[in-house]
């Protein structure tokens, strides 16, 4: 997201109005859709908005709501974002998931054993994940200052991201609370995870640093260029004034071309540190997704070795997930016996 001066207000009421859960989609120039969950549609008193944020563009557009300062709609928007938690909950509609048929097939299909049997199934049950998406704030300083949100979705279960979670629940009209009944999975501490997701944030940006970096290496080159110039020009008029001049005005004139050769060597410096980029980055709020996840229970043999290892079926991206190695907590879609009573992935197979 760019510098808050920029901030129009369609964007802020797209983001607020994602962010509490309703379905938003963009329906023309100035335009969006808006499907409100239940908590909104009672303080709108309707479920369904048409939101323009141009004048003309409601004249045009019949049903519509005219967003402008000091609008009533934009005020309660505003109210309701400044009261909004720091950390909410939100959960998939649609019940459990039935249970899988040749579970053992799907699992071949994602995980590879290896050096075991084909896997049996001992049993399977649902369990109900939270997925954890922390939404990180980075701040980027540079000759200009722009801000970007990074979101990181960590399976609450297995510790694992989840990078493509967001673009499935954007699908999703979520409730307020479950239409469902079931036992909740284990979960990792909230500070494991929000390790987990400072891990992955940093990369993010980092990538962005360096784009940003690079997008700026022209206008850098440009200003240095330019005072490379002024100084060449600077030191050729004291260097002519040095020719012919008798010995005090030599001494006078070389301590001006050192003063001036140390001058443009700080200005230089002073500009190559302006479009340098440093990044700040602070968790801004959380959001947690409930879901019902299938558990399959495996009994895996190597040699005379019998290993049991839990595999899950992400319903909302129709997929087996890789487990997560047990020493490092990386996904492992390769699974080695260890010899220790364990599956693991490669890096630690020799261990």
């Amino acid at each position: 997201m760019n510098d808050w001066e920029t901030f129009s207000l369609e964007e802020f009421a797209a983001a607020f109005l994602e962010r509490a859960g309703a379905v938003v989609e963009k329906a023309g120039y100035a335009l969006i859709e808006v499907l409100l969950p239940d908590e909104l549609a009672r303080h709108f008193n309707q479920d369904h908005l048409v939101l323009a944020f141009d004048y003309e563009v409601a004249q045009e557009t019949p049903g519509s709501v005219f967003i402008t300062h000091g609008s009533h709609l934009l005020d309660a928007m505003v109210r309701l974002a400044a009261a909004y938690g720091r950390c909410i909950r939100l959960y998939r509609p649609g019940g459990v998931p039935a249970p899988l048929a040749n579970v053992e097939q799907q699992v071949l299909r994602a995980v590879e054993f290896v050096d075991c049997r084909p896997p049996k199934l001992e049993m399977q049950w649902a369990a109900e994940h939270a997925l954890h998406a922390f939404f990180f704030r980075t701040t980027y300083r540079s000759f200009e200052k722009t801000e970007e949100i990074f979101p990181v979705v960590v399976d609450g279960y297995s510790g694992l991201p989840q990078p493509d979670f967001l673009r499935l629940w954007g699908n999703i009209t979520p409730q307020e609370r479950p239409d469902y009944s079931v036992s909740r999975a284990g979960a990792l501490p909230l500070e494991v995870l929000y390790r987990i997701a400072c891990r992955e944030v940093e990369g993010m940006a980092r990538t962005k640093a360096i784009e940003l970096r690079r997008s700026s290496r022209a206008a850098r080159d440009r200003e240095l260029a330019k005072i490379a110039r002024y100084y060449e020009e600077v030191a050729k008029e004291i260097k002519q004034k040095m020719s012919g001049a008798d010995e005090e005005k030599t001494r006078r004139l070389e301590k001006q071309l050192s003063a001036a050769e140390a001058d443009r060597q700080r200005r230089q410096k002073d500009a190559a540190l302006r479009y340098e980029v440093e990044a700040e980055v602070r968790l801004d709020h959380l959001v947690v997704y409930h879901l019902p996840f299938l558990h399959a229970k495996l009994e895996v043999r190597h040699k005379n070795e019998l290993y049991h290892q839990t595999v899950v079926y992400n319903p909302l991206a129709g997929r087996i997930e890789a487990p997560a190695c047990p020493l490092c907590g990386r996904a492992a879609p390769r699974l080695i016996p260890s010899g220790r009573g364990q599956l693991v992935c490669a890096a630690h197979s020799k261990q």
